[in-house]
């Protein structure tokens, strides 16, 4: 019962922190892609992409507490070492988002076509609303796949256990 509290009170402060956090770690992971400008549509957008990344990084502890309780794990090191695996893929995943980004914005036809007063071409940024760079998607899709690998190896190494 205790750790059931605790694992809440902790995903309560990664939501709050997720929320509050959201939009300079946006900023920060866009400066790599100074070719790109970014761009809201929606009020909504503002509102609820902070609330999507915040329920994202807090699920972290409610899934490491799914394989401690399924496969019984007691020792700390192993619990942090679950725990480590899920903040590890969610970076990777932010950083493969990052640099899938950079390559899109490399391609020339993504450029902004702006036709100016005189009738002239001008390619201008790319533009992409904040909803459409997908982070919070990528690193959910990663903790769900880190959750996958991480119940299959210890259902194995489980299963070798019993047999011996």
């Amino acid at each position: 019962m205790k750790t059931k509290i605790l694992i809440g009170i902790i995903s309560l402060i990664l939501f709050f922190v997720g929320f509050y956090f959201y939009q300079n770690l946006q900023y920060y992971l866009l400066s790599f892609i100074p070719e790109v400008e970014i761009q809201y549509r929606k009020l909504s957008t503002q509102i609820f992409q902070p609330i999507y990344f915040g329920l994202t990084i807090s699920i972290i502890p409610f899934l490491s507490y799914i394989l401690w309780h399924k496969f019984k794990i007691e020792k700390s090191k192993n619990r942090f070492y679950i725990i480590l695996a899920f903040i590890i893929s969610s970076i990777i995943a932010l950083i493969l988002r990052t640099r899938l980004l950079i390559f899109i914005t490399q391609i020339p036809f993504t450029k902004t076509v702006i036709l100016e007063s005189d009738n002239k071409i001008k390619y201008g940024k790319p533009f992409y609303e904040i909803e459409n760079l997908h982070y919070i998607l990528y690193i959910f899709i990663a903790e769900i796949i880190t959750f996958i690998i991480l119940y299959l190896i210890l259902n194995l190494k489980k299963r070798k256990i019993e047999k011996s």
